[in-house]
């Protein structure tokens, strides 16, 4: 992964440091970005670098602070991440959260509470966990969808150079053109100064938005489900494996049952279209990601490009009511 968390901000503000040495947010280390992605042999992920939620984290809290210089907005985009257990947004498919998924967001305040150095920190800092526990208060670090926020502006800019989308150089241009604005609803909101790069990044976004969403990671990600699904309900996992660490539960998958299972799911390289008949097939839905920045007219991008708007309806307008399957082919 190209993390240079100097793009956000010069330096990781000393006040950050003691947090990030914590049992709860070390953990994130070893839980990737890509939802499982990576460890299949799909050709976008089959050489994929790693992606942590510790870099989104600080990555996130970073910007934040960039943009605020305020330390309570700043630990909250720190910890937003924190209850994200392993292979991210799958667990949510687990669950049948497919298109908000948001079931993983439940435990924040609980793992907060639960780690000894983070509490020890906060009562030191005179910070009280309610204030930190939920980023959604804060809109710089998180607002409603399509708007733009910490949270996806750094996941957008990570995986431009996760995909090898955009080089450094470019993530800085994007990067570089934000400032606060104000937006319809009289809130702070990251927003870009010029129409050009606004527009550059909404498409940038909604590209990542295709792949979020397409048919390798749908079929992938419920193909991971239904062998977490098994091994949750036989036994071979536990709820709490869930929040250990990705290499810890392959491994357990691995001396299972379910070995067969987890390399057919590592070894696809194509998802083609099925019927209902194919016992392999899979129909899921997920979440649509997109961006519609704002603009320093106080204008979201899409009402000043027509093809962005046309493209964004196009997007949000697919249909996965389909079946598809994954295959492997040399």
């Amino acid at each position: 992964m190209i993390f240079h968390g100097s793009i956000y901000h010069h330096e990781i503000p000393a006040f950050l440091k003691p947090y990030l040495d914590t049992e709860a947010m070390q953990r994130l280390k070893h839980v990737d970005m890509n939802c499982g992605m990576n460890y299949t042999s799909y050709p976008r992920f089959r050489e994929i670098e790693a992606y942590s939620r510790f870099h989104h984290s600080l990555g996130c809290a970073l910007i934040v602070w960039h943009f605020t210089h305020d330390r309570i907005q700043s630990l909250a985009a720190l910890f937003h991440d924190i209850a994200t257990p392993v292979f991210s947004h799958v667990v949510d498919f687990v669950y049948g959260d497919y298109e908000n998924q948001e079931t993983t967001e439940e435990r924040t305040a609980f793992l907060i509470m639960s780690d000894p150095g983070i509490m020890a920190q906060l009562d030191q800092d005179g910070i009280a966990v309610e204030l930190i526990s939920d980023y959604h208060k804060y809109p710089v670090a998180d607002n409603a969808s399509p708007r733009l926020c910490a949270d996806r502006l750094e996941y957008i800019l990570g995986d431009l150079a996760d995909f090898k989308m955009a080089d450094d150089q470019t993530i800085r241009s994007l990067y570089d053109n934000i400032e606060l604005m104000i937006n319809e609803d009289g809130l702070k909101e990251p927003g870009f100064r010029d129409q050009s790069i606004a527009c550059k990044f909404a498409y940038y976004a909604l590209e990542c938005g295709k792949i979020y969403s397409g048919d390798e990671n749908r079929f992938a990600m419920e193909q991971l489900a239904g062998i977490l699904r098994t091994a949750l309900k036989e036994n071979i996992i536990t709820q709490d494996d869930l929040y250990g660490c990705e290499t810890d539960v392959i491994a357990k998958l691995k001396r299972s049952a379910l070995n067969s299972r987890f390399a057919e799911f590592e070894s696809c390289t194509r998802v083609i279209r099925t019927d209902a008949s194919d016992p392999q097939a899979i129909c899921v839905s997920a979440k649509k990601r997109y961006i519609d920045p704002l603009c320093a007219d106080g204008r979201r991008i899409s009402e000043h490009c027509a093809d962005l708007q046309k493209s964004i309806r196009e997007f949000v307008s697919l249909d996965y009511r389909y079946y598809v399957k994954g295959v492997t082919y040399e």
